[in-house]
């Protein structure tokens, strides 16, 4: 992965760039030492993701429905698909990528041999 520091000329802030061109702020002005910044838009992103989820949540266990369709119907309305209220897609979904393996790793604990036996034989 090729990573390489770039002075602007307007401003004094390195910034980090990645081959795809995403560009990350590395220092702080006002100090002359790198000091990493607070991703302010990841953390909103982040608060959006579980509040809508919550509520998708919420309205189908209201309904009577499972509560994972009240989940993915609130991804969908948030996500690129719909309204687009996540901006930082690449780090909600390295996130979501870690609830899709908790996920499976729960699933994983609730089969036992027993039951997995019944529907092979």
């Amino acid at each position: 992965k090729e990573v390489f520091l770039d002075r602007s000329e307007q401003e004094d802030v390195p910034t980090l760039i990645d081959r795809k061109d995403n560009v990350f702020i590395i220092s702080n002005r006002k100090s002359k030492y790198p000091v990493l910044q607070l991703d302010l838009t990841l953390i909103s992103d982040l608060v959006v993701v579980i509040v809508s989820a919550t509520c998708g949540g919420i309205a189908f266990a209201c309904l009577g429905q499972p509560v994972i369709t009240g989940y993915l119907l609130a991804g969908s309305i948030i996500g690129p698909g719909g309204f687009s209220f996540v901006n930082e897609l690449v780090q909600v979904e390295t996130v979501a990528q870690f609830g899709v393996i908790f996920l499976l790793f729960a699933l994983g604990l609730e089969f036992s041999t027993a039951k997995v036996s019944i529907f092979v034989f």
